[in-house]
C-alpha cells in the first residue's frame, strides 16, 4: 500500500510540485542562515568583547526549540515564507556558528606567533590564518546545519503549511490514509539521507586540506 502512494503521488506530480516547495525554501533559509553564521562566528572568534557582548544572547536563542519560535513569529511576519524561511535559517545558524567560532579560535598559537615573528598585517593574517581555519570548521558544521535545517523545515510544515512535503503528510492524517503518512517519510528520509551523502563526499573532498597546508 505504501510503494502504491509513492506510484501515485509520483504519478500525478503531487509529489514532485511539494518537493520543490520544500527544496526551495531549504535553498533560501540555509543560506541566509549560513551567511549569518560565518559573519557571527567570525565577528566572535576575533574579538572578545563581540563574544561577550554577543554570545549569551546567542546561547539563549540556541536554547529555544525552533518549534518554540513559531508563535512569536506568526504575529510578526503570518504564516507565509517569511516565516519557514527564518525557522530555517535559525536552524542552520546555531550549529554553522559554534564550528566557525571554535575554528578561529582553535587555531594553533604557534601559528599565531609566526605570523606576529613577520609582521603580518590585519588583513594577511585574516586571509592566510583565520580564513583557512574557520574553513575547515565551516566544512565540518555543513553537516550539522543542513541536517538541522532540514529537520525545522519537515516541523514547520506540518504545523503552518499548505504546501510543501511536510503538507502532505498532514494531509494524509487528516484523512486517514497511513500508507500517504508513510510514503511522505520516506521520502523525507531519502532526501535527508542524499544531503547527507553529499556534505559527506564533500568532507572528503578536504580530508586532507588541513595536511596539505
Amino acid at each position: 500500500m505504501v510503494w502504491t502512494a509513492l506510484k501515485d503521488l509520483y504519478s500525478s506530480g503531487e509529489l514532485w510540485s511539494n518537493l520543490r516547495v520544500s527544496l526551495s525554501r531549504i535553498g533560501y533559509g540555509f543560506s541566509a542562515g549560513i551567511i549569518l553564521a560565518l559573519a557571527l562566528g567570525l565577528t566572535m572568534g576575533l574579538s572578545r568583547s563581540a563574544e561577550a557582548y554577543l554570545w549569551p544572547t546567542f546561547k539563549v536563542i540556541n536554547l529555544v526549540p525552533v518549534v518554540g519560535w513559531i508563535p512569536l513569529l506568526i504575529l510578526l511576519v503570518g504564516i507565509d515564507e517569511a516565516l519557514k524561511i527564518i525557522l530555517i535559517a535559525k536552524a542552520a545558524l546555531v550549529p554553522m556558528t559554534i564550528n566557525v567560532f571554535k575554528g578561529v579560535r582553535n587555531i594553533p598559537q604557534q601559528l599565531t606567533e609566526v605570523a606576529d615573528v613577520y609582521q603580518l598585517g590585519a588583513w594577511s593574517k585574516f586571509k592566510n590564518l583565520v580564513l583557512p581555519g574557520a574553513f575547515l570548521s565551516f566544512i565540518g558544521g555543513l553537516r550539522l546545519s543542513l541536517a538541522s535545517a532540514w529537520g525545522a523545515l519537515v516541523a514547520v510544515e506540518l504545523l503552518a503549511s499548505s504546501e510543501g512535503i511536510g503538507y502532505v503528510m498532514v494531509y494524509g492524517r487528516q484523512i486517514f490514509q497511513l500508507d500517504v503518512v508513510l510514503a511522505t517519510v520516506i521520502v523525507i528520509g531519502l532526501v535527508g539521507f542524499v544531503f547527507d551523502v553529499l556534505i559527506r563526499l564533500l568532507q572528503k573532498q578536504f580530508s586532507g586540506w588541513n595536511q596539505a597546508k
